[in-house]
């Protein structure tokens, strides 16, 4: 039985050899999809801005320059004796005098009367004459302030962000890979 089995191979062979094959390959075809895929969805923002400030120099006047005024009075004095000048109550006081050159010093003092009150009554009188502008000016009074002012407000601002998205390519078979055998008799 070893024989024939040998013998079908051996014929087998000859009409393969007889005969000759072309292998024909078809390369599989794809198709290129794109896909935008959503990274980030779309969303709002919102900026506080500070406020802004800036210091400024303020000129104030507490007094506008002016011309002095110049009042002109005048003084007028009465004298009165009183009644009783004779019988004025006072004391005795002790002096030294500075022209005694005796060498005791109770040789060089004097006694002298000092009156309690003036033996005249004295009434003063203020007589105003008028007034006139003078030469001189009196200068204005300004001082300076440091003041805070706000130069922009503060706000909120609102933004809209929009979505991100990213394209991504996908390859997808249309059709297979085929191999096509011709077997051809010559």
């Amino acid at each position: 039985m070893k024989n024939w089995i040998i013998t079908i191979f051996l014929l087998s062979s000859f009409f393969v050899t007889a005969q000759k094959e072309t292998v024909t390959y078809i390369p599989a075809q794809y198709d290129t999809i794109q896909t935008d895929i959503m990274i980030r969805a779309a969303y709002y923002k919102y900026i506080q801005e500070p406020a802004e400030f800036d210091t400024v120099t303020l000129n104030i006047q507490l007094r506008e320059a002016s011309k002095v005024l110049k009042e002109r009075w005048k003084y007028t004095y009465l004298f009165t004796r009183k009644a009783e000048a004779d019988s004025i109550p006072g004391f005795w006081v002790g002096i030294k005098d500075t022209t005694c050159h005796s060498p005791n010093p109770e040789d060089c003092s004097l006694q002298l009367w000092v009156p309690e009150s003036p033996e005249y009554n004295v009434r003063e009188f203020k007589n105003y004459l008028g007034a006139e502008w003078d030469d001189r000016m009196i200068e204005a009074i300004v001082i300076q302030r440091q003041q805070i002012t706000q130069t922009k407000p503060a706000r909120s601002r609102k933004i809209y962000v929009p979505a991100q998205y990213k394209t991504i390519e996908s390859y997808q078979l249309r059709r297979p890979a085929k191999k096509i055998i011709r077997i051809s008799t010559q």
